[in-house]
């Protein structure tokens, strides 16, 4: 039988209850900040959809799945599939620390794509007003400095070193005597 370009594929491995789904389509467009789109060159892009119903809490980035019978648990499945039992929970995250919340009749996952899920962009940290003089950027780490603070105590506190101190705020130096109170001092850099 010959499928189509935009018709789901659904592989259904028979005597073990696993399937995978793909479904190929083209994407394109790519949207860019202009008020018409800009043609991008024509990829074939591979979706995988999750099965229904699912383990909850699955990883995004699963390919192949398993419709969990009553009765299994974590171990055999995890061992039918060649994984180890901390993959398995891993893939799986809502099964808890026992694997005893393990669905029956619902997938799970027992195999992910190579590439992992997108990390989230970090969000900036927002410099404290008012700092010391000469900090550097990309701070992200800050210390309020009080009135009669020592260094030391500021080092001990964050584990820092003087020369780290002196690296990110140049101009408390020499051995920190121009540290200045009531202001935010950096303790960290990104």
């Amino acid at each position: 039988m010959m499928l189509s370009l935009g018709h789901a594929l659904v592989l259904l491995l028979a005597g073990t209850g696993a399937i995978a789904a793909t479904e190929r389509y083209k994407q394109p467009y790519a949207h860019s900040s202009a008020k018409q789109p800009s043609r991008a060159s024509q990829q074939d892009v591979f979706a995988i959809e999750t099965p229904q119903p699912a383990q909850p809490n699955m990883v995004p980035n699963c390919r192949a799945f398993y419709l969990v019978r009553p009765g299994e648990t974590c171990q055999s499945i995890a061992a039918a599939h060649g994984l180890s039992v901390a993959q398995f929970q891993r893939w799986n995250r809502a099964t808890g620390p026992d694997c005893n919340a393990l669905q029956a009749d619902a997938y799970a996952c027992v195999g992910v794509t190579d590439d992992p899920p997108p990390k989230p962009t970090p969000t900036p940290v927002e410099t404290p007003r008012p700092v010391q003089p000469g900090m550097v950027p990309g701070c992200h780490r800050f210390h309020w400095v009080e009135p009669g603070q020592s260094c030391a105590v500021i080092q001990n506190r964050y584990r820092v070193s003087l020369q780290e101190l002196e690296r990110w705020n140049p101009d408390i130096r020499p051995r920190c005597s121009n540290m200045w109170a009531n202001t935010w001092l950096c303790v960290g850099v990104a």
